[in-house]
């Protein structure tokens, strides 16, 4: 029963064609059925040659569907209708040769709705395309609005963010009428990524099949690079950081460390709060993190010259203009990547002894062994994988053997994956129900499938957690993080909170030509009272909240944006498991 009304409720996330090609195939089995009754006496050819007509009707519907420049996605997806509709026509043509109707019945009937069911579950697991709006028929601007619709309809968050639909319509299809008119695919893919900046959800995405345009986009996002980015210190002040050696703003005085006071005639603290950090790769659902990069974003903001406002080596406020050098995407994703930072062993599920009684163990994303389908299939109805929870707990057996008493576990730039392996890790650490892993809006509400329940014995649920994140902890990373801190013994310690997205995706609508994708999800990820747990609401607050924030004094800052060699976050963990 569980499996049925797994596979139900998924079936009413696709779209509306693909249910009523379901259900036609379905009444087609039924309604030849009945007919044969009537016509098996002396019409038993002309029902043979019924038998036909779900075939045709499956190669039209399939040519209304085909998705232009993606055709092998679009007969991915179709391929399990188009198998039960040939199964249809095989009956007939088999009736008609061999005579035996009853025997033949039953293997359509059971071959009809196994190659349904597993359609229905190749399409959600492997594709991941559960709800397709194919508008690859329609012009850029007819198919950014019915994308802009499809959200409307199937965007799981598309209350809980307060969205107004409307309003994103007047805002950007004044912008894609006239990317249409110049057939600007760079304009046109930044309004997206722009539309995807005010969903504020790291698991809405943008793709295209025109990479050089991807490309460009990037960096007219950037912006213009003056030789140098920003970041905010601990104290307020606004530091320049990877200062180019040797550049024009380098020659005029701005050095590593130089406070910026104002940015083109506006002091900075004013500048930087109108920051949209808008990029093709790096999304910040949170407000909080936002706020961390907007002086790294802030940093390309300019013409071909800017004035710069510093404080000189006495202190006192000095004003140059300097010219652009190029574009800015490099010096701003290398200050992006090295505040994530990325820990000495990227090996998943690695552990190792620290020191003589604190524990490690690195997750880098939640997959194991490449568990074929029907695995993830049973491990998403069970809500754990019982390989996992053993084999982490043996290799715990084996750091406890070394002398471990505490543990820390590092998230930092968990890339997620299936949330069923985290709740394996969970159920080590406590006992406790966890919320099931997949839900569903209906009527205004959310809904789980299963039943809250326990996924472990918490074998470990004293020993002592510090638990590492960063704003690059994402998805079921995220959901692990969010179920550890509620672990008594766990402390949530990073240099900025998680990712802050944990819906299931499965949504997609299909642009102009195939040309442009935009995804997002449509199921959700239950949390208490089956709300969805951690995306953030229309106020963007941060729904994991750090119990240790890591900040940089101007030296610190200088320290991380120089040599790097030290992990300031984990050293930080390891004090506080000290004190503890």
């Amino acid at each position: 029963m569980i499996i049925l009304k797994y596979i139900y409720l998924v079936f009413r996330m696709f779209e509306a064609s693909y249910q009523r090609m379901v259900i036609f195939l379905l009444l087609s089995l039924v309604v030849l059925t009945i007919l044969h009754h009537f016509m098996k006496e002396k019409k038993e050819k002309i029902w043979c040659a019924l038998c036909a007509i779900p075939l045709l009707v499956f190669l039209v519907f399939y040519f209304m569907n085909r998705i232009l420049g993606n055709a092998e996605m679009t007969l991915q997806r179709y391929a399990s209708l188009g198998i039960v509709a040939l199964l249809l026509l095989l009956w007939g043509t088999v009736i008609f040769f061999k005579r035996d109707y009853k025997a033949y019945m039953i293997l359509t009937y059971i071959f009809t709705i196994l190659w349904l069911v597993i359609g229905i579950i190749f399409v959600t697991v492997c594709l991941s395309r559960v709800y397709v709006g194919n508008h690859s028929h329609d012009g850029w601007e007819e198919s950014f609005e019915k994308t802009i619709e499809d959200l409307g309809t199937a965007y799981v968050l598309r209350d809980w963010k307060e969205l107004d639909y409307d309003a994103l319509k007047e805002k950007y299809l004044p912008l894609v009428r006239e990317a249409e008119r110049t057939h600007d695919e760079v304009a046109m893919l930044m309004a997206l990524y722009e539309l995807r900046y005010d969903l504020y959800d790291g698991h809405v995405r943008v793709r295209t099949t025109n990479s050089a345009a991807k490309q460009e986009a990037a960096e007219r996002l950037a912006g213009n690079d003056y030789g140098f980015s920003l970041f905010q210190a601990e104290n307020g002040d606004y530091l320049a950081v990877l200062v180019e050696e040797d550049c024009e703003a380098n020659r005029l005085g701005i050095q590593n460390g130089t406070i910026i006071t104002k940015w083109d005639g506006v002091p900075v603290e004013e500048a930087v709060k109108d920051v949209k950090c808008i990029d093709t790769f790096y999304v910040f659902s949170y407000l909080e993190n936002e706020q961390i990069f907007q002086p790294i974003f802030l940093a390309g903001h300019g013409g071909d010259t800017l004035q710069v406002t510093f404080l000189d080596e006495n202190a006192k406020e000095k004003t140059v203009t300097v010219s652009a050098m190029g574009n800015y995407l490099e010096r701003r994703t290398k200050a992006i990547k090295i505040f994530y930072g990325t820990p000495a062993d990227n090996e998943n599920f690695h552990t190792c002894m620290i020191n003589d009684h604190v524990g490690y163990l690195r997750i880098t994303e939640e997959s194991y062994l490449g568990d074929p389908t029907m695995d993830i299939i049973k491990c998403s109805i069970a809500g754990y994988s019982k390989e996992l929870y053993d084999d982490l707990n043996a290799k715990l057996e084996g750091l406890r053997e070394q002398g471990m008493d505490r543990l820390i576990i590092d998230l930092r730039n968990n890339d997620g994956g299936y949330s069923y392996l985290s709740k394996s890790l969970i159920g080590l650490f406590t006992d406790q129900v966890q919320p099931s892993d997949m839900g569903y809006y209906l009527n205004g509400s959310y809904h789980a499938v299963l039943s809250p329940m326990a996924y472990g014995t918490g074998p470990w649920k004293e020993l002592p957690l510090i638990v590492l994140v960063n704003g690059e902890t994402g998805s079921s990373g995220d959901c692990m993080a969010y179920l550890l801190k509620t672990y008594a013994h766990a402390k949530l310690i990073g240099n900025s909170t998680t990712w802050g997205c944990a819906q299931c995706t499965g949504g997609c609508s299909i642009l102009s030509n195939g040309e442009f994708s935009f995804f997002y999800p449509i199921a959700s990820t239950p949390g208490e009272d089956n709300l969805p747990i951690i995306d953030a609401r229309s106020d963007r607050k941060a729904r994991i909240t750090l119990d240790y924030q890591i900040t940089y004094d101007r030296e610190g800052v200088l320290e991380l944006f120089g040599d790097g060699e030290r992990d300031v976050v984990l050293e930080k963990a390891l004090a506080l498991m000290d004190e503890n």
